[in-house]
């Protein structure tokens, strides 16, 4: 055993005292240990790589739902389905417009827009989902790159429907009307997704 250390004075014993402990508190063991006690275990967060949604996308991304609306209220429950075609965005081919028979697909153009609607909103909640589970399962690292990437592509699919809008000579009304309703969804998928609606309603519910 060795010898127990003694001090001349008390000065040398405080001195050697703040030394161990310097010494203490400066080790890899003891720094990870205060870190977590201070830090506790929080995780990262997701972090979005894009620019805000500009005033035309917000602006585009504000419109009022049809919810009285009885085509809106059936797709909702599920006891009908809009026409598949209009599901996606313009443009549409002639013969994608009508029936074999020549009659259209719709009753009115109110109508096909509601159900439209309603489609888009189940797609919505079927997004929130995933961007919840995308969280859960891969963390907020590889969760941010996929919000990111979704972000720069629908503000692509955004952008190019307004082009493609102003140069459409097809002036059907039902190719008009879903060039309007499928721009702003997009615009409201971007805004969605860039403020993270869906996962701050997961921590609120």
């Amino acid at each position: 055993m060795g010898r127990r250390k003694i001090y001349q004075t008390e000065e040398d014993r405080k001195a050697a005292a703040v030394q161990y402990n310097r010494k203490y508190d400066a080790s890899p063991r003891v720094r990870a240990t205060y870190y977590k006690r201070k830090r506790g275990r929080k995780q990262p967060v997701v972090v979005i790589d894009a620019p805000p949604p500009i005033p035309a996308i917000v602006k585009d991304a504000e419109f009022s739902l049809p919810l009285e609306s009885p085509s809106f209220r059936r797709v909702v429950d599920g006891s009908f389905e809009p026409p598949r075609i209009f599901t996606y965005p313009p443009p549409y081919k002639p013969h994608e417009l009508c029936a074999p028979s020549g009659q259209r697909l719709y009753a009115t153009i109110s109508d096909l827009e509601a159900s439209v609607h309603a489609y888009m909103l189940e797609t919505e909640r079927v997004m929130d989902a995933d961007m919840c589970s995308t969280l859960k399962e891969h963390g907020a690292t590889v969760a941010s790159r996929y919000f990111s990437d979704d972000i720069h592509l629908f503000t692509r699919v955004w952008k190019g429907l307004g082009r493609m809008e102003q140069e459409s000579e097809d002036e059907h009304e039902a190719t008009k009307a879903m060039y309007t309703l499928h721009r702003r969804w997009n615009a409201r998928y971007i805004v969605r997704i860039h403020s993270l609606v869906a996962l701050h309603n997961k921590d609120s519910s």
